[in-house]
């Protein structure tokens, strides 16, 4: 079950550090450039969302749906990863150094789209 409904959310600024956003629906929501570095995104769903160039380092991603999303160029080093799927994703660029907790089979599909998972 999803909690708050961000769907139609527009924030003011593009800082949004230490934000926690657990169990959110985000589906689809523009958060280009964004600065998410230290937030709480556990169990929510980010289907469709572009978050290209956004900063998510030392993020909770466990249990995140990023299926469908635009993370270009996206930075998810130090993130904490397991449950996470990135099905259909855009993951051109993005980083995932020092990144923990990511099931094989999202890592497979990462490798796939070519993106570096040393550390992993």
């Amino acid at each position: 079950m999803i909690g708050l409904d961000l769907r139609t959310w527009s924030p003011v600024t593009k800082d949004l550090r230490r934000l926690s956003l657990k169990n959110c629906d985000l589906r689809h929501i523009a958060l280009e450039g964004a600065d998410m570095r230290g937030c709480n995104l556990s169990l929510s769903n980010l289907s469709g969302a572009c978050l290209a160039g956004a900063d998510l380092s030392g993020s909770d991603l466990e249990g995140a749906d990023f299926t469908n999303a635009d993370l270009t160029g996206a930075n998810f080093s130090g993130t904490a990863l397991s449950a996470t799927r990135f099905d259909g994703a855009s993951v051109a660029e993005a980083r995932f150094d020092g990144g923990w907790g990511l099931v094989e089979r999202e890592a497979s599909y990462l490798r796939s789209q070519g993106v570096n998972l040393e550390g992993q």
